[in-house]
């Protein structure tokens, strides 16, 4: 999704000096779950 791209990377790597999260390696149902949070809060 574009508006993770920006903080946790093109292929998901995470962010610079591990700011962000990697991504890549994660379970699927903690993404969704940490997807379905972030849009209830914007």
């Amino acid at each position: 999704m574009e508006v993770c791209v920006g903080c946790h990377g093109k292929h998901g790597q995470g962010g610079k000096n591990d700011e962000y999260l990697r991504l890549t390696r994660q379970r699927a149902s903690y993404i969704q779950e940490q997807f379905l949070a972030f849009h209830r809060w914007t």
